[in-house]
């Protein structure tokens, strides 16, 4: 009897340890938002998971005990400003977590991404600082896998490979090409504007020809319209989106001359003289840029308001025949509008 008592005892000692370690865990504050910014992210509660499979791993006391060893490192290492070595006591612990109880929180990879990217920026040795990018890559994968929100994610991972590898710009195109056709109008302002970058380069490494920034510019340019007017209200999202609009037309100039514009869609037009997708994206960018009086412009205005009469496509015949000098059937499609 005695040592089935003292079974039992060591049982008991067991589930009082591991309950006072959750409670130190849970009072640390790591399963709530506390404001600290990695990778421009703020902490999220432990909630999400889309994965299947227990929140805390196969060995759960293990894994809440390495939890809060770390995050206790993590957040001396916050409350120094990131200054003090801290941080290095709270890798070990955090590897485990990241490898065997995954699910267990969201800031598990907030402050993964954050000690990595510190580490990255003070590594001298190439060969090491090559293998922090893959884990900081591999974070972000891990993430989706258990945590989803892909587009978001891959947007951050897209952005951060083009910053620390940007000869990678074929990778990271296509990484920032799939995050943006997840998000649409959610997309983040500087993704779209190291979206062109990345195509930028594909066009001056011949990899691609000049539609394709054409085409990106398009395609920001309606997310960023989007933006704009969804936060007229608020004056900080407004001044940023004003200037991520500025920072596109700025690198696009270069490709926006009218014969490069009108030589690109001269070429559309002629394959779909009558998508109507195409030739209100025709008749947009070539107002735009004021290359309204050309040949193109006439007749892809003219095919859009056949096949999609509207008050905008009878104020770009108005416009037309304006600029030819027919000022009366300006008149009239300008009543029309």
């Amino acid at each position: 009897m005695w040592f089935i008592r003292n079974i039992m005892n060591t049982m008991k000692s067991k589930r009082k340890l591991l309950h006072l370690i959750l409670i130190a865990f849970l009072l640390s504050g790591m399963g709530t938002g506390g404001g600290l910014m990695a990778q421009n992210e703020s902490e999220e509660d432990d909630g999400g998971a889309i994965a299947g499979g227990p929140k805390y791993g196969e060995d759960s006391a293990r894994c809440v005990m390495n939890l809060s060893l770390y995050y206790e490192f993590f957040k001396q290492w916050k409350q120094s400003d990131y200054q003090t070595n801290a941080f290095k006591d709270a890798i070990n612990p955090w590897r485990w977590v990241f490898c065997h109880c995954p699910m267990a929180s969201q800031n598990v990879y907030i402050h993964g991404l954050k000690m990595t990217e510190h580490r990255i920026q003070n590594e001298t040795d190439k060969v090491k600082r090559e293998k922090l990018i893959d884990t900081m890559m591999m974070i972000y994968d891990q993430r989706i896998e258990y945590f989803g929100k892909e587009g978001y994610n891959l947007g951050r991972k897209g952005v951060d490979l083009y910053k620390l590898r940007p000869n990678s710009y074929k990778e990271t195109y296509n990484i920032l090409k799939k995050s943006i056709e997840l998000e649409k109008n959610n997309t983040m302002g500087d993704v779209l504007i190291y979206y062109f970058r990345t195509a930028e380069k594909l066009v001056k490494a011949e990899e691609e020809e000049k539609a394709l920034l054409v085409n990106i510019y398009d395609e920001a340019s309606e997310i960023i319209d989007f933006n704009i007017k969804k936060y007229a209200n608020d004056q900080k999202k407004l001044v940023n989106w004003e200037n991520i609009k500025n920072n596109i037309e700025l690198s696009f100039e270069p490709y926006a001359s009218c014969e490069d514009l009108i030589s690109i869609y001269s070429i559309k037009f002629n394959e779909h003289p009558e998508d109507v997708d195409l030739l209100k994206k025709i008749t947009k960018i070539l107002d735009k840029k004021n290359c309204n009086d050309s040949e193109l412009f006439f007749m892809a205005t003219e095919n859009l308001h056949k096949a999609d009469p509207t008050a905008e496509s009878a104020m770009l015949m108005g416009k037309m025949y304006y600029n030819k000098k027919d000022y009366t059937k300006a008149g009239t499609y300008f009543k029309e509008a």
